[in-house]
Protein backbone atom coordinates (compact mmCIF):
# COMPACT_ATOMS: atom_id res chain seq x y z
CA UNK A 1 0.00 0.00 0.00
CA UNK A 2 1.16 3.42 -0.77
CA UNK A 3 1.01 5.38 2.50
CA UNK A 4 1.12 8.27 -0.15
CA UNK A 5 -1.82 7.98 -2.06
CA UNK A 6 -4.07 6.85 0.91
CA UNK A 7 -6.96 9.02 1.18
CA UNK A 8 -6.59 10.23 5.10
CA UNK A 9 -10.06 11.94 5.24
CA UNK A 10 -11.63 8.30 5.18
CA UNK A 11 -9.66 6.34 7.52
CA UNK A 12 -11.94 5.44 10.42
CA UNK A 13 -9.81 6.69 13.15
CA UNK A 14 -10.87 6.67 17.22
CA UNK A 15 -9.74 8.83 19.49
CA UNK A 16 -10.10 7.08 22.97
CA UNK A 17 -9.08 10.28 25.15
CA UNK A 18 -9.25 10.78 29.57
CA UNK A 19 -12.33 13.17 30.69
CA UNK A 20 -10.60 12.97 34.77
CA UNK A 21 -7.98 15.37 34.17
CA UNK A 22 -9.16 18.79 33.66
CA UNK A 23 -12.08 20.04 31.36
CA UNK A 24 -9.44 21.83 29.47
CA UNK A 25 -8.10 18.16 29.13
CA UNK A 26 -11.17 17.08 27.49
CA UNK A 27 -11.31 20.38 25.05
CA UNK A 28 -7.67 19.36 24.01
CA UNK A 29 -9.06 16.07 23.10
CA UNK A 30 -11.94 17.23 21.34
CA UNK A 31 -9.90 19.61 19.55
CA UNK A 32 -7.42 16.38 18.40
CA UNK A 33 -10.81 14.32 17.32
CA UNK A 34 -11.54 17.69 14.63
CA UNK A 35 -8.72 17.88 12.83
CA UNK A 36 -9.14 13.72 12.05
CA UNK A 37 -11.89 14.24 10.09
CA UNK A 38 -13.39 10.69 9.93
CA UNK A 39 -12.14 10.04 13.67
CA UNK A 40 -14.37 9.39 16.70
CA UNK A 41 -13.60 11.05 19.38
CA UNK A 42 -14.70 8.34 22.73
CA UNK A 43 -13.75 9.21 26.32
CA UNK A 44 -12.94 7.36 28.80
CA UNK A 45 -12.68 7.70 32.70
CA UNK A 46 -9.31 6.15 33.17
CA UNK A 47 -6.17 8.79 33.57
CA UNK A 48 -3.51 9.22 30.85
CA UNK A 49 -2.62 5.28 31.16
CA UNK A 50 -5.51 3.75 31.08
CA UNK A 51 -4.18 0.63 30.23
CA UNK A 52 -3.29 0.42 34.30
CA UNK A 53 -6.77 1.15 35.51
CA UNK A 54 -9.78 0.80 32.90
CA UNK A 55 -7.93 -2.12 30.78
CA UNK A 56 -11.60 -4.05 30.57
CA UNK A 57 -13.48 -0.78 29.56
CA UNK A 58 -10.66 0.11 27.06
CA UNK A 59 -10.53 -3.33 25.56
CA UNK A 60 -14.23 -3.46 25.31
CA UNK A 61 -14.60 0.06 23.55
CA UNK A 62 -12.19 -0.77 20.71
CA UNK A 63 -13.54 -4.05 20.00
CA UNK A 64 -16.79 -2.29 19.20
CA UNK A 65 -15.23 0.27 17.11
CA UNK A 66 -13.40 -2.74 14.99
CA UNK A 67 -16.13 -4.77 14.77
CA UNK A 68 -18.25 -1.70 13.60
CA UNK A 69 -15.92 -1.17 10.56
CA UNK A 70 -16.51 -2.94 7.20
CA UNK A 71 -15.09 -6.15 6.47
Amino acid sequence: MNLESLDKNNVPIQVLWSRNWSEEWTKEGIWVASKLPAADFITHPGGRWPQEDEADEMAETISKFVASRPK
